[in-house]
C-alpha cells in the first residue's frame, strides 16, 4: 500500500526548516522537531497540502498541528474538509505533542463546528493515557519526548549526562519544579512542611507571570482539593513564605533547560523525585529522561502508568528502591516523603549494590540505543485507518 502525509498551513523558510503553522508558536512547529529525530524517518512521502490532488497514493493523511490544551482551533479550508469527509481514503491527523492535557469535549466541539466526521480523524499524542477514552476518539501514541530528548542530549551545546554514580553525594535527592502546576504546588507544600530542605536540592520557580496568576492557581480547587482541610490554614502560611521561590538552574528563554549548571545538583544527590508535566495522565517528558541520563534512581509522582510505560519500553523502574508503589494523593506523598526523611542517607548509599548500579547503566544505554522508529508510527496510522 502507498500513502502520503500532506502538511496543512505550512510555513517555509528558505535555507531553513519546514514548519507546521500553529496559533501558538510564532515560527510554527518544525517537521524536524516533530518527527525528524525518530529512527528511520524520511521525507520521502511528505508533501505540502497543495499537492494532495497531484500525488497518486492509496491513502492520504492530512497533518494539522494544534497545540492543545492552549488552543483547539481547527484551521482548514472547506475544500479540504469536504475531501476528508467524502474521500474514504483521506484522513485528518491532528498533531498535538508538546503537552499531555487534552479536553475531549473541546475536540469534539471543534470537529462538530467544522463539520468534520470524527471517524476520519486521528490524534497523534505523546500521552499514553488518551488511547483509552470513552468519546470514540482515535489516538496514535508516539514516544515523542523520549526521542526528542535524546536528540537534544546528542546535539545541543551544554547538554549534560553522566554515566557514573557519586556515592559521596551530600543530599538524598533532587526535585526540579520549574513551571508551576497544581500538583507541584501541593507536593512542594508537603516537602516544605516536612522540612526537607537540608536533605535535598529542590527548585520551586514561580512563573514568569504576574504573581496574581500564581495566587489564583495556588488557591484554586485544583490545588485545594488535594490538601486535607485540617492543613488549609498552614497552607496559607506556606503561600506567604514561598513567593520568591527557589531557583537552582539558571533560567533563560528556552522552555527546556539543558544548561550544564544543573549537573552539580545531579552529582550532589543520590536520586530524583520527578514531578512530571502531568499528574493525572501518563505523559513522559524530558524531566524523567534527565534523571535516566544522569544515572539517578527516580520516582514519578502521579499516575503509576508513567512507570509501567517505561517498563514497556525496556527501562528499569525503582519502586523497590523507594519501597513505594505509587503516590497519587497528599497522604501518600506525606508517607513517601516521611519515609525518605527518616531513612539515613547511608542506608540509601548501601542500596547501590553492583546489581543496582548495573540497572542504572542499563537505563542509560537503553535511552541512547533503543530504536524509536518512525516506520512503526506509520504502521500504527495504517492500522488505525483500515
Amino acid at each position: 500500500m502507498t500513502y502520503g502525509f500532506f502538511l496543512a498551513n505550512t510555513l517555509a523558510y528558505p535555507f531553513g526548516h519546514i514548519s507546521l503553522g500553529t496559533d501558538t508558536l510564532d515560527q510554527g512547529f518544525s517537521v524536524e522537531n516533530a518527527f525528524g529525530h525518530f529512527d528511520d524517518f524520511s521525507f520521502r512521502n511528505f508533501y505540502n497540502l497543495d499537492r494532495i490532488d497531484n500525488i497518486d497514493v492509496d491513502k492520504k493523511f492530512i497533518m494539522l498541528s494544534i497545540q492543545m490544551p492552549v488552543t483547539y482551533r481547527i484551521r482548514l479550508h472547506k475544500k479540504t474538509i469536504d475531501k476528508i469527509n467524502q474521500d474514504k481514503d483521506t484522513f485528518l491527523i491532528i498533531v498535538t505533542l508538546l503537552e499531555g492535557e487534552i479536553d475531549y469535549k473541546l475536540i469534539i466541539k471543534q470537529l462538530q463546528r467544522q463539520r468534520i466526521n470524527k471517524q476520519k480523524v486521528l490524534i497523534m499524542t505523546s500521552c499514553f493515557t488518551h488511547l483509552n477514552n470513552s468519546y470514540g476518539l482515535k489516538f496514535i501514541y508516539i514516544d515523542y519526548w523520549e526521542s526528542f530528548t535524546r536528540y537534544h542530549q546528542k546535539f545541543l551545546p551544554g547538554a549534560t549526562d553522566r554515566r557514573s554514580i557519586n556515592l559521596a553525594a551530600s543530599k538524598k535527592f533532587l526535585c526540579l519544579n520549574r513551571n508551576q502546576k497544581a500538583h507541584r504546588i501541593w507536593f512542594y507544600f508537603n516537602l516544605w512542611r516536612l522540612k526537607m530542605k537540608e536533605q535535598s536540592h529542590i527548585s520551586y520557580h514561580l512563573p514568569l507571570l504576574d504573581i496574581e496568576i500564581y495566587n489564583q492557581m495556588a488557591r484554586s480547587d485544583f490545588v485545594l482539593k488535594y490538601i486535607p482541610s485540617s492543613l488549609h490554614q498552614e497552607y496559607q502560611q506556606f503561600l506567604k513564605k514561598t513567593y520568591e521561590g527557589k531557583v537552582l538552574d539558571k533560567l533563560d528563554i528556552n522552555p527546556i533547560n539543558y544548561n550544564n549548571s544543573i549537573l552539580n545538583y545531579y552529582n550532589d544527590s543520590l536520586f530524583s523525585i520527578v514531578t512530571e508535566s502531568s499528574f493525572r495522565f501518563a505523559f513522559l517528558t524530558e524531566k524523567t529522561f534527565k534523571a535516566i541520563v544522569h544515572c539517578h534512581p527516580f520516582f514519578i509522582i502521579g499516575n503509576p502508568d508513567h512507570h509501567s510505560r517505561l517498563r514497556h519500553n525496556g527501562y528499569y523502574t525503582f519502586e523497590d528502591f523507594f519501597d513505594t508503589k505509587k503516590v497519587e494523593s497528599f497522604d501518600e506523598a506525606s508517607s513517601f516523603i516521611s519515609k525518605i526523611k527518616y531513612t539515613d542517607i547511608k542506608v540509601y548509599k548501601n542500596k547501590f549494590t553492583q546489581d543496582f548500579i548495573d540497572k542504572l547503566y542499563y537505563n542509560y544505554d537503553n535511552f541512547y540505543n533503543r530504536r524509536i522508529s518512525w516506520l512503526d508510527i506509520e504502521k500504527q496510522v495504517l492500522k488505525a485507518t483500515r
